[in-house]
């Protein structure tokens, strides 16, 4: 399963873009600023339903617009399967999968999700072995993204964690 494109419509820094991904590597070039991340947190919005740096989706959509686009077509097995993601600050997000409504959240995620999982071993899913699909439990189920942990503030500081209570201070009194 592979991104063959990425559509986005006043989403962050972009009115409007369509980046077609080739078969191998694609390499995102351009000076800070440019919109490089704002490609890649498309196609991570359109395979997790989520942001990697903010947790409100209203800070996806450009300024003084109401909504985003994402569009996302996954390529898997030789189909195609179009995924189009309305983002709005105001009510609820809409999304379509092939063109229909989908009411569940988890549909989306399915399709969108198996772009990160990579393909598929052959055979497995045709015997029925879904469960051992890349040690997956059930290969339907939607997986969440995995976490991004931040360091803590002194960490970035190079400072290590300062403790509660020095030793022979009395603190271990408690005990």
């Amino acid at each position: 399963m592979r991104l063959a494109t990425i559509e986005l419509v006043t989403f962050r820094s972009w009115k409007s873009l369509t980046v077609p991904f080739d078969d191998r590597v694609t390499a995102l070039i351009g000076p800070n600023g440019s919109g490089k991340t704002s490609i890649l947190e498309g196609a991570w919005y359109a395979s997790s339903l989520g942001s990697h740096r903010t947790s409100t989706d209203a800070a996806l959509v450009t300024q003084d617009e109401s909504a985003a686009v994402v569009r996302a077509e996954v390529e898997r097995n030789g189909r195609t399967e179009r995924i189009e993601l309305e983002i709005v600050t105001k009510g609820r997000a809409r999304a379509r999968l092939g063109g229909a409504p989908v009411g569940r959240r988890r549909d989306v995620l399915a399709a969108g999700t198996a772009a990160r999982r990579g393909p598929v071993p052959p055979g497995a899913a045709a015997a029925g072995e879904s469960s051992k699909v890349r040690g997956t439990g059930d290969s339907r189920a939607p997986r969440p993204p995995p976490a991004l942990a931040a360091p803590a503030a002194g960490q970035l500081l190079g400072r290590r964690p300062r403790r509660c209570a020095r030793q022979g201070d009395g603190a271990d009194a408690h005990r």
